[in-house]
């Protein structure tokens, strides 16, 4: 039972799956494909392959991919190496790893 609890509320993009529209997911989020359009959940990691164009807002992302136009993580962002990120970031947090790829303006939420 605690093994099935812990995936619960949670969602799996994978890849060659394209989603349009508006998505929500209260746990973990985990894109291997691509979403277009608005991104909610506790937590978003966008895969190598992965790809989230619209606005994102979640407590923690991690990027692998590619994301594009509005980011908005209201604890901490991680930008990985093989990472692509474009637009417009707000971050609580954020650490952005050698060789990742970023086009983006950013601003810090203010800590409180």
């Amino acid at each position: 039972m605690a093994t099935q609890d812990a995936h619960k509320n949670n969602l799996i993009v994978g890849e060659g799956v394209l989603i349009t529209g508006k998505v929500e997911a209260a746990g973990e989020m985990l894109v291997h494909g691509t979403i277009e359009g608005e991104v909610r959940a506790d937590t978003i990691r966008v895969g190598t392959n992965g790809r989230i164009e619209g606005a994102l807002t979640a407590n923690h992302v991690e990027v692998h991919g590619f994301i594009g136009d509005t980011v908005q993580a209201n604890e901490r962002l991680t930008v990985r190496s093989s990472a692509t990120v474009v637009g417009s970031i707000q971050y609580k947090s954020i650490e952005i790893e050698s060789g990742a790829k970023v086009s983006a303006t950013l601003q810090q939420i203010a800590q409180g």
